[in-house]
């Protein structure tokens, strides 16, 4: 049998965002090569046009519901929504870092051609039709992720991050390769809808080697999203990466990876879903709960992000067991919240470091409120966000992972609400370090006299957006809700 593998302009039409991703990529090489100042400025802020011309392209394909390249892509409202919070996440970060890399003293352009690669892919993922672009996404992604990783190379702890990501990431690779392989020696494909319709044709259950396949599949995903047991190279990493670097992949990666685990389970796995829901449902809770026991103890701020952003994935799991569309809805909306709230955080934290003084603790915290105001008021609205509490869209976000699991429950799947009430401990448990940053910003007094802390415009200005987002989203969820559940509509129901 001949595959016909004709490539038409109706396919390439259908790609114009990550397209416009790749000429500005390779634009900004020649825009770095011309710029003899040697400053960041310029490619930071081309990047910057680079991505919102993307976004436009991605608004200019919404509705559209196409499969092209032989299947390898899928283009529908799904992926768009989740283009536009890549991109956002890449424009709050690229304007975090214009003036933090330089003031530590990394004033290197291939940082905005790296993010560039970074987010084309988490675009590819995203709009993943087969597991062999699932890979080529991650790659695509993780290679860019290990530089950018490593970025502070002066900095040995940043090295050891580097390091670590890379070995651990080339391990869930093996993973996610060997479940593909086994995958594809079952259902003879690696199209998601052709491994959905093999169950529907086959007269047996899956075998074993199909089942170890899925499994290993799932192992190498949840590394990318940082549910335990493939958890601990989170804290290192963000603790060693630049800080705009481990804000980025703190949320556009997870958002990424979770694009692509609830696409193959929705798309693909639904018939095996007696397997790997248990697997979740277990791995569910110890994300939650490690992710939150262990953020209590952290004296180091982005090693507490780190924990936060762990219990954070378990909670987006809870979504994903619901599998109805209100779970759907509540991952999109919730990773839209996730990427203003962590980005916001994160950039609080770059904006204070200096070349030789981290500010990452939370004795250095002490008394922002009287020598950085803005700062302070920021970091309280992030912190107030991630903990849930209204009528932040932190709230929000948590309340519908809840009730779709409730919903679910009420359908007759009574072993959601024991989860539910795990996660609502878990949130609760939350509270208490994410209002001790605030405690410690406007209760105490500083161990030693700091100088006051000048607000940059281009983090200003990126706090400020995350912050009227985070806002805007809480007191008036209606309007982004509308949006995503029309982005769900052609998913398998």
């Amino acid at each position: 049998m001949q595959l016909d593998m004709t490539i038409t302009s109706y396919d390439f039409s259908m790609i114009w965002p990550q397209i416009a991703v790749v000429v500005f990529l390779l634009a900004g090489l020649l825009v770095d090569l011309l710029d003899k100042r040697g400053e960041t400025t310029t490619i930071g802020i081309f990047s910057i046009f680079g991505m919102i011309v993307a976004g436009a392209f991605t608004i200019g394909l919404w509705n559209s519901a196409a499969t092209v390249f032989d299947g390898m892509i899928i283009v529908d409202n799904y992926s768009l929504v989740f283009n536009l919070i890549f991109i956002l996440g890449f424009i709050l970060t690229a304007l975090i870092s214009i003036r933090s890399l330089p003031r530590e003293g990394y004033n290197y352009s291939e940082y905005y051609i790296l993010l560039m690669g970074a987010t084309l892919g988490m675009m590819i993922m995203a709009s993943a039709g087969n597991l062999l672009t699932v890979f080529i996404g991650i790659e695509t992604l993780s290679i860019s992720l290990y530089v950018l990783a490593g970025f502070a190379r002066k900095r040995e702890e940043s090295n050891e991050a580097a390091l670590k990501y890379l070995l651990l990431g080339a391990f869930s690779t093996g993973f996610l390769l060997y479940g593909i392989a086994l995958i594809y020696g079952t259902t003879g494909t690696t199209d998601l809808t052709g491994i959905r319709d093999f169950f529907i044709l086959s007269q047996s259950g899956p075998s074993i080697v199909l089942i170890a396949g899925v499994m290993l599949l799932l192992a190498g995903l949840m590394f990318k999203v940082s549910l335990v047991p493939f958890h601990m190279w989170a804290p290192d990493l963000y603790q060693g990466a630049p800080t705009p670097v481990a804000a980025f992949m703190s949320t556009g990666a997870k958002a990424a990876a979770f694009a692509v685990l609830f696409r193959v389970l929705v798309t693909a796995l639904p018939a095996m879903i007696e397997y790997w829901r248990p697997v979740l449902y277990v791995i569910a809770i110890l994300t939650m709960t490690i992710g939150n026991i262990t953020a209590i103890s952290q004296q180091n701020i982005k090693r507490m992000l780190a924990f936060s952003s762990i219990a954070h994935a378990g909670y987006l799991v809870i979504a994903i067991l619901a599998f109805n569309q209100l779970g759907a809805t509540a991952i999109m909306y919730y990773l839209l919240v996730y990427t203003l709230m962590n980005l916001g955080a994160f950039g609080v934290l770059a904006a204070m470091r200096r070349k030789n003084q981290a500010n990452e603790t939370l004795a250095s915290f002490a008394g922002l409120a009287n020598r950085a105001p803005f700062y302070a008021a920021m970091m309280a609205v992030f912190m107030l966000s991630l903990a849930g509490i209204p009528p932040m869209a932190g709230f929000i976000g948590k309340f519908m992972i809840f009730s779709a699991a409730i919903k679910e429950y009420s359908a007759g799947q009574s072993d959601m609400l024991p989860l539910v009430i795990i996660a609502v401990t878990n949130a609760v448990v939350s509270v208490f370090f994410y209002l001790r940053v605030v405690v410690v910003m406007y209760m105490n007094e500083p161990e030693q006299d700091l100088d006051s802390e000048p607000v940059n415009l281009a983090a200003g200005l990126s706090l400020i957006i995350s912050a009227a987002g985070i806002f805007f989203l809480g007191i008036v969820p209606s309007y982004a809700l509308d949006f995503i559940q029309n982005a769900i509509l052609n998913l398998p129901k």
